[in-house]
């Protein structure tokens, strides 16, 4: 009886797993390609039993995200470990990881080329080197910062493809945290959702939507970037970004919700019409 017992269960949780990928392939490229994709592991409810001490310490100190991540949510974690060949996708090097794999040594050895011939970090770092920033006109120090900004990117960019690409021949699949090459962004909003990705979607889950989500947009994003910053480091300087970044988006925001408000204000108005 107890053997019937276990098969039922596995076979209600079968169901719930196939109802919840039936949903997910309305909308979804990646599972209608016989894959679970990211969002779908992400919004798999964990058992309450699976919130123990155990896969509590193995979810912290799990090896290839420790150090630096990508940031994964504990419900994907869990779900992926207890269902292990359907998280490693039955394909340890599909065509799309060797794809992956390959622009990532193509990324890594770009960033080995820029630092051979562009030093912006080592005029930043080395304080010996302080004089020359010092000495730049406006246009020189705009530039300077652009490419600094580069180094930035390439830097994070190889050492979380390195966690990432560890994880997925672990069978764990993990959010990509830099899905957009530096200059190809053209909002405010477009480059924080591309840059740390992974941490951008922790933060919408756990703090932008129980605060209200979009409906309080313009005074959620200074909470949430207020907690970025203390993230980062307890220092007021960082806050002081975390607030500039703000102020910067809310020309951006309140541009986009008048004429997101016009927009339903028209289609409403034709309706009636």
């Amino acid at each position: 009886m107890e053997f019937k017992k276990a098969i039922h269960i596995q076979s209600e949780k079968n169901k719930d797993i196939e109802i919840k990928k039936l949903d997910s392939n309305t909308h979804c490229d990646s599972c209608n390609q016989n894959n679970y994709c990211l969002k779908f592991l992400s919004d798999c409810e964990a058992n309450l039993k699976d919130f123990n001490l155990v896969n509590y310490i193995a979810y912290i100190f799990y090896p290839p995200l420790y150090f630096s991540g990508p940031t994964l949510l504990f419900n994907s974690f869990v779900f992926q470990v207890k269902n292990f060949k359907i998280s490693q996708h039955q394909n340890y090097l599909s065509r799309d990881k060797i794809v992956y794999i390959a622009r990532y040594i193509i990324v890594f050895i770009c960033f080995e080329v820029f630092n051979s011939y562009i030093y912006v970090n080592a005029y930043l770092t080395n304080k010996y080197n302080k004089f020359i920033w010092e000495s730049f006109d406006h246009y020189t120090y705009s530039a300077f910062c652009f490419f600094l900004l580069i180094f930035i990117w390439f830097k994070f960019t190889v050492i979380w493809r390195t966690s990432r690409i560890w994880a997925w021949l672990d069978g764990i699949y993990t959010e990509e945290n830099m899905n957009r090459c530096i200059c190809n962004n053209y909002s405010f909003e477009g480059f924080w959702r591309a840059w740390h990705r992974s941490f951008n979607i922790w933060l919408i889950k756990y703090i932008f939507i129980p605060l209200g989500g979009s409906k309080y947009k313009v005074a959620n994003i200074w909470v949430v970037f207020s907690f970025v910053a203390l993230w980062h480091d307890l220092q007021l300087n960082l806050l002081i970004w975390g607030w500039f970044i703000c102020l910067f988006m809310m020309p951006e925001i309140l541009v986009k919700n008048y004429f997101n408000s016009s927009k339903v204000f028209y289609i409403k108005f034709r309706k009636l019409t």
